[in-house]
């Protein structure tokens, strides 16, 4: 069942001669209890994609439906801003520094829940030991606890009011690979007990392999292809998802290395030449990708792919 819908997506920053189109036309969809990645290189559109979703900055033009509500004014009623809960890249900056980790979890439920005194208290020690943080840090602050502790205060508080959607930006990528570890195996037992969805905003694609169901790629502010995790992983279609995954890292010494070096450099978002975005890096380009933008469009189950070089669209 669909959770979340989002529907030709616009957000540009500036106006007139300075307007920088940081989304550009973005469909996403999530369903309850599953997890959707939005991968890309830095800049791409992704963490603004969900700062939108988030309702913490208003779109430009389209719509951001939670469970068929458009929510994309950026100005989410109390109910709304219950449901949809985000998790950042940098914990320490998300927790007042000031405040002890009890009460960092149990503001979320006082102002969203209006729950109060013991009733919340007993809550947020539930929601802490849910994420694996005994009752002996609970009277820490923030500054006293490591970065992956810090992390699962904050899914903690993220996850107490009881969100039917969370959006995870970057949620992993300060920590080291044995707590990433850890904060991808805590989410997916989080989910499987809870039916939460997840939107999850990452560039690591070796985390997004173990945590996503589907895989959204996004360049330069628009989605180039989607597809069910395995199946994009084992053959991708876009030239430019192609790259990204040629440049993971390998453990196993008998894959061969592929070149990830793509011509050209990345044009400047707010001067995209005419035709696709990606033309001036892509080595399977012709004359209709300079004069005509590809549209994301089905070549397959559940896969997507906007190129005109991928094979004609299914139907």
């Amino acid at each position: 069942m669909t959770l979340l819908e989002v529907r030709d997506l616009h957000k540009t920053f500036g106006t007139g001669s300075g307007a920088v189109p940081a989304v550009r036309g973005v469909d996403v969809r999530v369903d309850r209890g599953e997890t959707v990645a939005l991968v890309g290189e830095s800049g791409c559109g992704k963490s603004t994609t969900a700062r939108v979703v988030a309702g913490l900055t208003g779109a430009t033009a389209g719509s951001v439906l939670l469970d068929g509500q458009d929510v994309a004014a950026g100005a989410l009623d109390g109910q709304s801003r219950r449901r949809v809960q985000m998790v950042f890249q940098h914990p320490a900056q998300s927790l007042d520094p000031r405040s002890r980790v009890e009460g960092a979890v149990v503001e979320p439920l006082r102002l969203l829940r209006g729950t109060k005194g013991r009733e919340a208290q007993e809550r947020a020690a539930a929601a802490l030991r849910s994420v694996g943080l005994g009752p002996e840090l609970h009277h820490r602050r923030p500054g006293e606890l490591s970065g992956g502790q810090q992390q699962r205060v904050a899914i903690a508080r993220a996850l107490v009011v009881e969100p039917d959607l969370v959006i995870l930006d970057e949620p992993t990528a300060s920590l080291d690979q044995s707590i990433r570890a850890r904060i991808v195996s805590l989410l997916r037992a989080l989910q499987d007990r809870t039916g939460v969805g997840y939107l999850f905003i990452s560039h690591d694609l070796s985390v997004v392999r173990r945590i996503a169901d589907r895989v959204a790629v996004m360049y330069l502010g628009r989605i180039v292809e989607t597809a069910p995790t395995e199946e994009l992983f084992s053959d991708p279609r876009h030239p430019y998802t192609q790259a990204l995954l040629a440049a993971m890292p390998s453990m196993d010494p008998r894959r061969p290395r592929v070149s990830a070096t793509l011509a050209g450099e990345t044009p400047s978002p707010s001067r995209l030449p005419t035709g696709c975005a990606f033309q001036d890096r892509c080595p399977l380009v012709h004359d209709r990708c300079r004069t005509e933008d590809p549209l994301l469009s089905s070549r397959g189950d559940l896969v997507e792919v906007a190129c005109h070089a991928v094979g004609p669209p299914v139907g």
